[in-house]
């Protein structure tokens, strides 16, 4: 991975970087994001520097935190989701599904669910 140098424009000033080609294109629409928020908040708060950019750095931040608490609660519903589908498959399997046992039910790590090894369904 080669890097190359760039210079991404942040109010009215320039900031060298090296980067990636992969980060390059990222970078420069993260700055034209911060760039409309500078012009947005400068406007309607008439907040200068250091002000304006913590203002800024607080409402990204905050994004972020929401972004993650929702993805979080989708993911819990998931899981829930998951768990309510196994429990119809282990009740299941004691009609067609389950007379031959064929396939073994399991699931990632990830996804926090423990399926017991003997249970099987078939397929």
């Amino acid at each position: 991975m080669s890097e190359q140098a760039i210079k991404i424009r942040i109010a009215e000033r320039d900031y060298p970087m090296r980067v990636s080609a992969e980060e390059e294109e990222r970078l420069r629409a993260a700055g034209r994001v911060l760039n409309e928020r500078i012009k947005l908040f400068r406007e309607q708060f008439g907040l200068q520097d250091q002000d304006l950019l913590a203002m800024i750095a607080l409402e990204s931040v905050a994004d972020r935190l929401l972004a993650e608490q929702r993805l979080g609660a989708a993911g819990s519903d998931v899981h829930q989701r998951l768990e309510h589908l196994y429990e119809v498959l282990l009740t299941a399997s004691t009609g067609p599904v389950g007379a031959a046992g064929s396939l073994s039910v399991s699931a990632a790590p990830s996804a926090g669910l423990a399926f017991p090894p003997s249970q099987s369904l078939s397929s």
